[in-house]
């Protein structure tokens, strides 16, 4: 059985709403709870509006959000944006969700009035409630065959993925391969340049006045050509 938390401001009407909606829905499967972040009462037109769906709510109350501090809940699911705001995370809730209503309380007139703004927020409600329900019982109900299809697509989806991530590294890797060539290729063409201009050098007549000063290979030139013919080899 999962419990349900409903949280609203006031725990006076849409929460109170929403519990007993619950319970006449969720029968054996749901564990229905309702409580506010600022308490008050149980709100008449509330009580009145279930009254015409035969669902009695007049021996409810409004219960304060801590007491239920510590217990776990599957759900947790506020029904105004104020609770929301002031409950952005319950600890010990599996999942939160939050169905967005006004605050039927806050309608002006009297009652004659109020009691429409009441009725249509439980309506609202019943359609959010009986959807959460078949929700719930569509992911238990699934049959053997569909949970089996839907791990074989997951995993399908993972191997392209898993396939994407080895193509990259492949491209990757021809990447640096094509750039260290290239750097190879650069440092072989600087390296006979450097030759190339060396030797010019010493073949030129001012190289061949004095032997003293005659080397037919400079270190630069013979660094550059072992560099050169590691190179080659490589």
């Amino acid at each position: 059985m999962e419990r349900v938390l409903f949280l609203c401001t006031h725990n006076s009407a849409r929460s109170q709403i929403a519990e007993a909606l619950l319970r006449s829905m969720g029968r054996e499967r749901f564990e229905a709870y309702s409580a506010g972040t600022t308490p008050s009462r149980v709100h008449p037109l509330a009580v009145n509006a279930m009254q015409e769906i035969g669902i009695d709510v007049s021996g409810h109350r409004s219960k304060d959000l801590d007491e239920y501090r510590g217990m776990l809940f599957d759900y947790v699911i506020t029904v105004c944006d104020q609770a929301r705001e002031a409950c952005p995370f319950f600890p010990g809730a599996r999942r939160q969700l939050h169905w967005s209503l006004p605050d039927p309380s806050a309608a002006a007139g009297d009652e004659a009035t109020q009691l429409p703004v009441f009725r249509s927020v439980r309506d609202e409600l019943t359609g959010h409630v009986r959807e959460f329900v078949a929700a719930r019982d569509g992911e238990l109900n699934r049959s053997p065959a569909m949970r089996h299809a839907a791990r074989t697509e997951f995993h399908s989806k993972l191997q392209s993925l898993q396939d994407e991530v080895l193509l990259l590294g492949s491209l990757v890797d021809r990447a640096l391969e094509r750039s260290m060539e290239a750097l190879k290729q650069r440092d072989l063409v600087e390296a006979r340049q450097v030759i190339g201009d060396d030797d010019a050098v010493a073949q030129a007549p001012v190289a061949r006045k004095s032997v003293l000063t005659y080397r037919p290979e400079s270190e630069a030139a013979a660094a550059f050509r072992r560099l050169a013919e590691e190179i080659n080899h490589a």
